[in-house]
Formats: structure tokens, sequence, C-alpha cells
């Protein structure tokens, strides 16, 4: 398919042997004749990106390139074949977690903070929402002496409901109530997060 350009990346989900499969792919312009082209181009991928997941047994869903809106002619169609157009650039690396420590032994992102935007990039916002929940349940319950938290969202979705939510912690006491309804009072004023962030009372 000469109207797929290199830049492409892959998020996987599997729970037991269901599959969540979100691609984001830049296409080449230059390739393609309208957005009818571009769309068809698209199922094309859908369909043989479903294909190899049928051979290895699994089942689940292949969605691609889900911010498009072709009706307002918006699409993921580029000159290169790169996000590089758009301004992901990753200048700032990768490795420095929201707290400013790497730990390769710990639960990690290897997405860094620094250097995104706070208004639309997920992992960005997701590193602050899981390491400011974090903060808020050990402050506020003692009792629990570790707890790590991992989030996953998906292109096209809104920000404040993340695709999935994993909370691993150490308790002799169930706080799922808890921490759940802390995580939901973060993420319905994702706003007020930006705020402190860009003006650094996030932590103080």
């Amino acid at each position: 398919l000469p109207m797929i350009g290199p830049d492409i990346k892959v998020m996987l989900s599997r729970v037991r042997d269901n599959v969540n499969i979100t691609i984001a792919l830049a296409f080449i312009g230059s390739e393609l004749a309208d957005v009818q082209d571009y769309l068809e181009a698209k199922d094309l991928v859908v369909k043989e990106s479903m294909r190899i997941l049928e051979k290895s047994g699994l089942t689940g869903t292949i969605s691609v390139n889900n911010d498009d809106i072709p009706d307002k002619g918006l699409v993921y169609i580029t000159v290169t074949g790169s996000s590089i157009e758009h301004g992901e650039c990753g200048f700032s690396g990768r490795g420095n977690r929201a707290n400013g420590l790497i730990s390769p032994l710990r639960w990690t992102s290897i997405e860094a903070v620094s250097g995104k935007s706070i208004i639309n990039h997920p992992a960005k916002l997701y590193s602050l929402v899981a390491q400011k929940l974090v903060d808020e349940i050990l402050l506020n319950y003692p009792e629990i002496r570790e707890i790590s938290v991992i989030m996953i969202g998906q292109i096209g979705e809104k920000l404040s409901k993340p695709y999935l939510t994993f909370i691993r912690y150490n308790s002799k006491r169930d706080f799922e109530k808890e921490i759940n309804k802390e995580l939901e009072r973060i993420l319905t004023d994702l706003d007020g997060l930006r705020s402190q962030y860009v003006r650094s009372m996030l932590w103080k």
C-alpha cells in the first residue's frame, strides 16, 4: 500500500483472548485521489490487520485513525507520511516520569511529560492524573502503603473517559470505592488539573 507513510503507531490491550487494537497511521496525500480513496485504504488496513489477528487465534476490534471526521474533511492525510507535520516531534525524549524519576524496576511509562501538549496529549495528561491520584490516596489513606496506576486512552475518545484504568495497591482493607471516587473527581476536572500544572501548583 504505497499510500501508507512510515509513521505507524499501534496501541494494543488484551483482556484474556479479547484484543482491542488502535492504529494511528499517516497516509501520503500524493498517493490518494480523494477522501473516498483514503477511506477505502483505511478499510484495507483494517481487513489486513483483522486477518493477522484472527490467524493468531484471538478475537477483538480494530480501529484506524479514530480522530477522523470525513464529513468535515478532517482526515490523517499528510505530505510526507509522518506526524512530524502536526507538531508531534518528540524532542523531549522518553523516560522521565511525572514525579521526575526514572524507575525501570517499577511500573513506569516511557512517555515524557515535558514538551507535550497539556491540552490533548493523552500520555502526558494521564501521567499527571495517575500521579495526582497516587498522591491524594497516599495522603488521605495512610493504611495504603503503596499504589500504582496504569491508564490507557483511545484516540477519538474523550480524555475524561480512559479506555482502561488498572490500579494496584498494598493494603489489608478494600479501598476500591474510595479510589474510584477520587479518580472520578480528578477526571471530571481536567481543566483544573491543567491550570494547576501550568501554574506549577500541581504538587507543592
